[in-house]
């Protein structure tokens, strides 16, 4: 099956099996991006880690997460779109965590992150 062939399929398929694989695809890149430790930050420059630190969460991923919240505040959701709110808190709680050991490597360094941070 090529990308052509799996692009024309998705055109097929309803909002709970779209809503399916955007989960398995987000389960998949956070599985491949498991490995978060302070080792990992050592080796990256100030000016990567601020990178780090001022790269905001993903946009489309916060809009879905917010319309997720809301629709189960109103009423029901889904057993998949269940799914995908834990899938997407997971991917908050990642994006979280690697802001955290940028700013905890830099506050290891010397660096007044919250001072910086509060500054601008």
């Amino acid at each position: 099956m090529t990308l052509n062939d799996i692009m024309k399929a998705l055109d097929t398929l309803s909002d709970d099996e779209l809503n399916q694989i955007q989960s398995h695809i987000q389960q998949k890149r956070m599985s491949d991006s498991k490995k978060h430790d302070l080792s990992a930050y050592e080796g990256l420059s100030n000016n990567q880690l601020w990178e780090v630190v001022n790269t905001p969460f993903d946009v489309i991923l916060d809009r879905r997460l917010r319309a997720l919240t809301e629709q189960r505040q109103m009423g029901h959701l889904s057993e998949a779109e269940q799914q995908e709110v834990l899938n997407l808190l997971e991917a908050l709680d990642k994006f979280i965590l690697k802001r955290s050991l940028a700013m905890a490597t830099l506050q290891k360094r010397g660096v007044d992150v919250m001072g910086d941070l509060s500054g601008r």
